[in-house]
């Protein structure tokens, strides 16, 4: 966030103190469109390796990009990448595809290469569709599809099948929630998925984003009624300046910036900052220098500066 302070001087002779008067304005914005990076338009997912190399999930493999080249490594089925995690521990980038789980990790040669995990699943539960999301938690490593949570651990998976059908799911503050789409939020623990205290009120509403606010309490955000504060039983609209341009523009994805801000990836306006107590600091769209209003996923960079994965290209 960019914060430009203007000093307005009232007269040397007067004893009116100087007012600082405080403006934001528009960051440095660099577009890659798809003839930069040569690969398809959408961008599902931003991770960052520890060396500072960005990854991108896109339609047509993986993207890599050091700075200076571009590269596109494709997953064996030749299918689009909808989700990336990058594991510190194990030195890897876990990556989801359609009908597809594995991991890129350099060889000998320093060469980005793919290792398939899908020998591990069992052979009923290897037709899951897209992967959304990956986490790595106590549980190890888990790969979310709509059809099931597939948790890889000492080299085996194990599967979780939904009620229902699953949605998206989320990890914060240690705690993996996933929506059930006729069963509501519910939350994996000790092995099993439990529906959460006011989770019945999230079937069929979609839930695209949860931020934490503290260490107990959490922000989720609807497809269409915008945002809600749950401090693990009771469930309230967060009813302020930004939900009102959450509800107009809907939410698709989200981060959070730092200890006091939040960033919200909206399908018709871009992207929305806030702080934790819904004051909107700035929107960043089309008219400001994004090259599309649909941010489809976000990463915050080890400096600070956000990535966008637009409908249509990549955003620094």
């Amino acid at each position: 966030i960019i914060r430009i302070i203007l000093l307005v001087f009232l007269g040397a002779t007067t004893n009116i103190a100087f007012p600082v008067v405080k403006e934001i304005g528009v960051p440095t914005i660099q577009n890659f469109q798809r003839s930069a990076y040569n690969a398809g338009t959408q961008n599902w997912a931003v991770e960052q390796g520890s060396n500072g190399v960005m990854y991108f999930g896109n339609n047509n493999g993986l993207l890599r990009y050091d700075g200076s080249f571009w590269g596109l490594f494709a997953v064996p089925n030749g299918s689009n990448v909808r989700s990336l995690h990058f594991s510190e521990s194990k030195q890897v980038l876990y990556t989801g595809a359609y009908n597809e789980i594995g991991f890129f990790s350099n060889d000998n040669k320093g060469q980005l290469i793919y290792n398939s995990l899908m020998d591990l699943v069992p052979e009923g539960n290897r037709k899951f569709g897209d992967v959304w999301k990956i986490y790595e938690g106590p549980w190890g490593i888990v790969f979310q599809a709509f059809e099931g949570l597939y948790f890889y651990k000492d080299g085996k998976i194990e599967v979780v099948v939904p009620r229902s059908i699953f949605h998206y799911s989320y990890f914060v503050n240690g705690t993996l929630y996933i929506l059930d789409r006729d069963n509501g939020l519910m939350e994996f623990k000790n092995g099993f998925l439990k529906k959460i205290p006011s989770g019945e009120f999230f079937i069929r509403n979609e839930v695209w984003s949860i931020l934490p606010l503290n260490n107990d309490e959490i922000l989720i955000g609807t497809a269409k009624d915008g945002l809600y504060h749950y401090d693990g039983v009771n469930l309230k609209p967060w009813n302020n300046e930004v939900n009102d341009l959450c509800k107009k523009h809907q939410i698709y994805s989200s981060v959070e910036i730092d200890e006091m801000h939040f960033a919200f990836g909206t399908i018709q306006n871009g992207l929305i900052i806030c702080d934790k107590s819904g004051r909107v600091k700035q929107i960043i769209n089309r008219e400001k220098g994004l090259q599309n209003n649909t941010v489809l996923s976000m990463c915050l960079d080890i400096d600070g500066n956000l990535w966008l994965g637009l409908d249509n290209g990549i955003d620094y």
